[in-house]
């Protein structure tokens, strides 16, 4: 009889190989699905797109609208800091009106987005927050003028966006 003192060892790195490429499956798997999970958790709730329309609807026209208020590609809202006026001037009375709109929807940012691909070219860090630009990277880009919204209720952030 033949000497097979290397069989076992090469059949166990074999057998080691083949368990390594199934896991490895399994894994990126289990990672699409849970990134699947959270996006529809926490991403483009009904609820929120209604609001986020309300919002585009609310004291526009032919001639105000959030389009016409942009400044570069986009622009950024929050209760604390208004970087643009033209919110304030076309669609409520007063900045305290605009405070009272982000208590009572419980908006964090809203941000006006012209378009996706250049927000996230140019230094997304400095206009937007990690879970916007994450959000961002999961709208189409073959689509202009966004209006996004990052909610916040029980200590958890929501965001949706529509397309105006």
């Amino acid at each position: 009889m033949k000497n097979k003192k290397g069989f076992v060892f090469l059949e166990s790195v074999i057998v080691l190989v083949v368990v390594a490429l199934a896991l490895t499956g399994f894994l990126t798997t289990y990672t699409l699905l849970s990134n699947n999970a959270k996006k529809r958790e926490y991403y483009d709730k009904i609820s929120d797109k209604y609001l986020l329309y309300a919002i585009s609807s609310m004291g526009t026209n032919g001639k105000n609208n959030y389009t016409t208020c942009t400044t570069g590609n986009s622009i950024s809202f929050s209760k604390e800091t208004v970087d643009n006026t033209c919110l304030t001037n076309y669609f409520f009375a007063n900045a305290n009106e605009t405070g009272n709109m982000f208590d009572a929807a419980g908006l964090v940012y809203l941000y006006y987005v012209e378009d996706i691909q250049t927000a996230l070219k140019n230094n997304p860090t400095e206009k937007y927050d990690n879970g916007a630009i994450e959000y961002m990277k999961t709208l189409p880009v073959n689509k202009e003028n966004y209006l996004i919204g990052v909610f916040r209720r029980s200590d958890r952030y929501y965001y949706a966006s529509i397309n105006l």
